[in-house]
Formats: C-alpha cells, structure tokens, sequence
C-alpha cells in the first residue's frame, strides 16, 4: 500500500483532519531541525524556528495550494525564518565578524564517516570538516545558503529554486560562483599555511 503524500496530508489538515497535520511534522520534524541547526549553529534555536515553522504551515492550512513538493514548502518557511533569526542576531551582536554567526554543525556528514575508523583517520576527517565549515561561513550570504541547499541537503535545483524564492537559473550561478569561490579561498588557504 502506497503511503499517503504530503500534499493529501496538508488537505485533510486544511478539512479539520488534525492527526494528519500530525503526520507531517513526524514526517519533517527531523530533517527541518537538522537543516535549522546546520544553518544557525545552535539546537535550542533550530527548534524554535522549526516550531515557528510549523505553526506558519497550520495557519495557512485552508489557503494551501500545490504548487511543488509540501518537503520545499516547508524548507523555504525554515529558511525564511532562519535568516530573520540571524538578522536579529547581527542586530543584538553587531562587531562580530560577517558570517561567523552561522556555523555549519554537521557538516561532518558531507564527508564518508566509515564504522571502523582509526583515531588519526577520524581526527583528520573532522579537522578537513572544520576547514570546509570556515569556508563555507567566508562565501557571500546567497551562495553561502545555495551550497547549503545543494551539498549539505541534497535538495535539486528546482527545490534551492522554491525554497529561496528565485528562479532555476540564478540557482545554478550561485551554486557554480560558490563553488569556484570554495575552490578559490581553498587555495588561498593552502599557500597561505
């Protein structure tokens, strides 16, 4: 028996159905926490947004109208909210450097994590994170949450494209600007040390 989509879910929620609004937050609790953690560094936050989110999605239950994916719906709420969080930061927290408010926890994962590892094999699989981590938190705010989108969570194109609300073709120039820039500030880096 095939399962039931967000989308079917999100109707009945929008007639009353409250256990299958229910559904989707177990459905995308996880993945909408992880995503907010990664972005603003911080858990108890990421929860608050994540809730923040979800009450967003109940309150437009009834005005819900398919257009994409339920999954880059919510990820655009989450984003959105993301962003204001860290603004209210930079205003309460104005002489920290540009960018050094969002460290991208678990970024471990884009790297192979084998069962066996030895101490040094693992001490410089997390030092090689850490090092893309900083990278990552140097490259302008647009490209910065594109490469997040495309690398950290593995969302298509069209989904970066839904989620921050531009069209496909920006999403492709500011995957590839951040990634050239990536390629460029590593370098730097490496001549630098």
């Amino acid at each position: 028996m095939a399962s039931v989509t967000d989308d079917l879910l999100m109707r009945r929620a929008g007639r009353g159905d409250i256990s299958s609004f229910e559904q989707l937050i177990y459905r995308h609790w996880n993945a909408g926490l992880r995503y907010c953690t990664r972005i603003l560094g911080d858990h108890q936050q990421a929860e608050d947004v994540v809730q923040e989110g979800l009450v967003n999605v109940f309150n437009t239950l009834e005005r819900y109208v398919e257009r994409g994916r339920f999954r880059t719906f919510f990820f655009k709420i989450l984003s959105n909210l993301c962003i204001d969080t860290i603004r209210k930061r930079r205003r309460i927290q104005p002489n920290r450097e540009r960018g050094a408010e969002i460290p991208l926890g678990g970024i471990e994962e884009a790297f192979p994590d084998p069962r066996h590892e030895g101490p040094v094999k693992s001490l410089l699989r997390r030092e090689k994170a850490m090092a893309v981590r900083a990278l990552i938190r140097r490259l302008p705010e647009h490209q910065r949450r594109a490469i997040e989108l495309r690398e950290l969570k593995g969302l298509k194109y069209q989904e970066i494209s839904e989620a921050m609300g531009c069209r496909m073709n920006r999403v492709k120039v500011l995957i590839f600007r951040g990634r050239r820039n990536l390629a460029r500030l590593a370098m730097e880096q490496r001549l630098t040390a």
